[in-house]
This record gives C-alpha cells, structure tokens and sequence, in this order.
C-alpha cells in the first residue's frame, strides 16, 4: 500500500508540472543577441563579422516579399570614443527573406545571421564598437531594441 501511494503522489506531481501553462507568446516579435564572431585570414587580417540574434515573433510574419522596398531589420553601429558610448550615423538594415512558420501555432522562432563583410569590418575606425538591433514584422510591430555586446575590432 505505501508503494501504491508513492506512486500515486508521484504521478499527481507529474501531472500538476506537465498542466502548467505555456509561456505567452505577443505578437510583437521579440529579439535578444546571441553573439558576434570576428574572423580573419591566414595573414590575421580582417575579413568578415558574423552577428547572430535570435527572434521570437507570436505571429509568424517575419520577412518581405523580394517586390516590397525597404528593410525589416535595423541596426545602428555605436562606438566608443575617449571611453564614451556614442551612436554613429552609419546604419547597417536588412532585409530578413520572406518566412513561413511551420505547426499550427502561428509562433516562429529563430536565427538571424548578419555577415559583414571585409570592406565594413576594415572600414570602421574605431577599436570598439556596438549594434542597437530591431526588427519589424510584416504587420508594422517593432520588437525592443537590444545592444550586441562590445565587439573589440583590434584583437
């Protein structure tokens, strides 16, 4: 009988855990950094950065059709001068491909890579630098800004 209750008591635990709610998902889509990756030739020369993000949007509206103008993903380049944080007027926006969510939740998540190539990563003329990224779905909504962390561009 004492086992039967262990087993019963158990079984009510796993059932209270699995019945909790899923979190909320809004439409307004979301974004967080992931992290950002400098590469470099054989020589140690500069030749591309790699800025990923991820992105939760409730809806699934993420990306525009090749006929629609202008950008959905947009970044301001921040640099650091005399150890003060300033915005440059120098902004880096994208087009994020039109995309499909799959499952019947209408919730698409994912990753969004920017690579940057030689003559952008060469051309900055700044030791360290920062993004303030966001996106906007096909509905308009625009998710929260983030920053990148500090990208060190003379290592």
């Amino acid at each position: 009988m004492k086992k039967f209750n262990i087993l019963m008591i158990g079984a009510l635990l796993i059932a209270a855990i699995s019945c909790k709610k899923p979190a909320a998902v809004t439409t307004v889509p979301t974004l967080s950094f992931l992290s950002y990756t400098h590469f470099y030739d054989i020589n140690n020369k500069d030749t591309t950065g790699l800025l990923k993000m991820y992105f939760v949007d409730g809806d699934g509206d993420m990306g525009l059709n090749q006929d629609e103008p202008g950008a959905d993903f947009y970044s301001t380049l921040w640099f650091k001068k005399n150890n003060v944080w300033k915005a440059d007027t120098f902004y880096y926006n994208y087009r994020i491909p039109y995309l499909v969510g799959q499952g019947g939740t209408g919730t698409m998540k994912g990753e969004i890579d920017i690579t940057f190539n030689k003559i952008i990563v060469t051309s900055i003329p700044f030791d360290s630098v920062k993004f303030q990224c966001y996106i906007v779905d096909r509905a308009g909504n625009q998710s929260n800004k983030i920053f990148t962390d500090e990208i060190d561009l003379k290592k």
